[in-house]
């Protein structure tokens, strides 16, 4: 529905189910026995996760009784949970999940299609459910007598059909242009097709890898002009390089009408957050620093980070209290000297957290037969040398 997906998609899915369960309990004012809670953790120990995924689906319409600021992200922890069951079941789980929301009667329109545009940008492009789902949001326009709100969308059915289609032909480009013989003077065709590959892998919103692209001669042909800098930007820059590359390259962008300017900032931003992920692996990232990254309000950061998040980009937790999250695994567009460098930093602090574990291990051994006046076999301290990973620099 729109190139915004909103989606929380990561997370242990048992401690998921539980979360989901004691918010329902709360919602139905369970205080002593809390069976709902009971229930579900009898199902989790027997591990009947089909019939977990059916009643969550089911008792979708209590979460309507979300207080405003929870409502969005309550149903988004629900979608998450849903879409971790077999692809098989799905079907009958997303109509469980709709159709008891689409039913109730009350004002909360605004609400309720904002959790079916989740629900169907959490969906795979090439889904059967997108219809589905599509079909609900028009469904519910109508009960409601918003069908204006949904027409304005329709213009983008072309947009959403060519992108799908551009995936076989982008590949393809990039299979004939690496047939181009590099000691061979390049055909006016190659040159077309390598310009319209650029324009292919920057212009639609799920492609964010850009260096096999770069690395073919044909592309390198290309050095100088602004588009091949425009690749370069998205290949190593960041947000800051873009809107400095834009601002100086005012009539590039007025002579290609395809390259959308908000659509390149949305995507360089979920770029810029996946590199400033990479570099804070393991560690806590605070609201702040993502809105300074992004250059956008403190209050923004929440949907840019469950957009990097739905891309793939990125596995994180979101810590909403503290306004922080932890990022898990996160997927660098490009690797060069300075991201070995990182990695072997990480590396070398694995080692010596290792160490450190191993020493602690032999010792306790040590002390413990020390204390009970035995011998123990095997049990030693562990001592690791010093050690660094070398980052070979590799000529192109």
């Amino acid at each position: 529905m729109t190139s915004f997906s909103t989606v929380f998609i990561n997370g242990i899915p048992n401690a998921q189910i539980e979360e989901h369960s004691n918010y329902i309990t709360r919602l139905k004012n369970e205080t002593d026995s809390i069976p709902y809670v009971v229930e579900i953790q009898i199902l989790l120990a027997m591990s009947k996760y089909s019939k977990i995924y059916t009643k969550f689906a089911q008792d979708s319409v209590l979460l309507l009784e979300s207080p405003e600021k929870e409502f969005e992200g309550t149903f988004n922890l629900l979608i998450a949970i849903l879409k971790s069951a077999p692809l098989d079941s799905l079907p009958s789980l997303v109509q469980s999940f709709v159709k008891p929301l689409v039913n109730k009667s009350n004002n909360k329109y605004c609400a309720k299609q904002k959790v079916f545009s989740n629900l169907y940008n959490s969906l795979a492009p090439t889904s059967s459910l997108c219809y589905d789902v599509f079909l609900t949001i028009v469904d519910t326009a109508v009960r409601y007598d918003e069908i204006d709100v949904i027409l304005p969308e329709l213009q983008h059915l072309e947009r959403w059909v060519s992108t799908e289609e551009n995936k076989p032909s982008y590949e393809l480009l990039l299979k004939y242009l690496a047939t181009s013989p590099m000691n061979m003077p390049l055909s006016a065709d190659a040159t077309t097709q390598a310009h319209h590959a650029i324009l292919i892998a920057i212009c639609p919103e799920n492609f964010f890898t850009f260096e096999d692209l770069f690395s073919l001669h044909p592309i390198h042909t290309l050095k100088g002009t602004p588009l091949h800098d425009l690749l370069s930007v998205f290949l190593n820059g960041d947000l800051v390089t873009y809107i400095q590359f834009y601002a100086s390259h005012t009539q590039f962008f007025a002579d290609e009408p395809t390259l959308v300017h908000k659509d390149n900032v949305w995507k360089l931003c979920l770029l810029s957050l996946t590199s400033l992920g990479f570099s804070n692996i393991s560690r806590e990232l605070t609201y702040s620093a993502i809105a300074k990254k992004l250059q956008v309000p403190s209050e923004n950061v929440k949907m840019w980070i469950i957009d990097v998040i739905y891309t793939g980009l990125v596995e994180a937790r979101i810590n909403q209290l503290s306004e922080t999250i932890t990022v898990y695994r996160s997927i660098y567009y490009v690797f060069e000297r300075e991201q070995w460098e990182q990695l072997g930093m990480k590396l070398n602090g694995w080692k010596q957290s290792l160490a450190e574990i191993l020493a602690v291990v032999g010792n306790v051994k040590l002390i413990a037969a020390s204390s009970q006046g035995g011998v123990v076999i095997g049990a030693s301290v562990v001592m690791v040398p010093e050690a660094k990973v070398e980052v070979a620099t590799v000529e192109a």
